[in-house]
């Protein structure tokens, strides 16, 4: 589950899709930007998961690798509206 500041995406297309070359993101808790392949690795996410782990985007940036980490620039904060984004693995 990841909660999203609803003014920061509410004019704005929204996609879900893999990672690709280059790809980076703001991880949560950080004021610097990392690349999804090195985030993968300090995590220690196993080689052959790394394509299959769904990335929600909003205008060409990543607001959250699903069930991982969210992104520090579209997290949402008390008071405010909010979108409520799940991610449910299916058998």
């Amino acid at each position: 589950v990841f909660y999203v500041d609803y003014d920061l995406i509410k004019d704005k297309k929204l996609r879900v899709r893999t990672r690709r070359a280059g790809d980076y993101f703001f991880p949560k808790g950080t004021s610097y930007k990392k690349k999804v392949n090195d985030f993968f690795i300090d995590i220690k996410l196993e080689k052959d998961k790394r394509d299959k782990i769904p990335l929600i985007i909003s205008d060409n940036e990543i607001i959250w690798i699903a069930g991982i980490r969210e992104s520090e620039k579209y997290k949402a904060s008390d008071g405010k509206k909010m979108v409520k984004f799940i991610i449910k693995e299916e058998k």
